[in-house]
């Protein structure tokens, strides 16, 4: 039956550091064609906050970003591992990386 096409043949799944994956599937698309390859990368779950102070400001924080060879502006990132909650968790005292606050709706874009 058409419905049971396509079929994923095997699946691999190599695991690059505690924070991706890459995952490989052999697929067939119709009953003897040949299976084509394909990729994609796995991640853990994750969810975004923006906060913002009492004052309005939001803070962002300076990360350097070895795919882009340079430094970029972020929300401040933090993954929750599985032992802990996965009930997000902010707090502005514990951030270690260089913190920009700007005020809200700040224009952002690069000059």
């Amino acid at each position: 039956m058409a419905e049971d096409w396509p079929k994923i043949k095997a699946r691999r799944t190599t695991q690059v550091s505690p924070w991706m994956a890459i995952i490989e599937r052999e697929v067939e698309f119709a009953p003897g064609a040949e299976q084509e390859l394909y990729h994609a990368v796995g991640q853990q779950d994750y969810i975004a906050i923006v906060a913002t102070l009492p004052d309005g400001r939001i803070p962002i924080v300076r990360q350097y970003r070895p795919t882009l060879e340079s430094f970029t502006w972020n929300y401040p990132p933090g993954l929750s591992t599985r032992a802990r909650t996965r009930l997000p968790v902010a707090d502005v005292n514990s951030w270690r990386k260089p913190v920009l606050l700007l005020p809200a709706g700040a224009d952002c874009a690069p000059r």
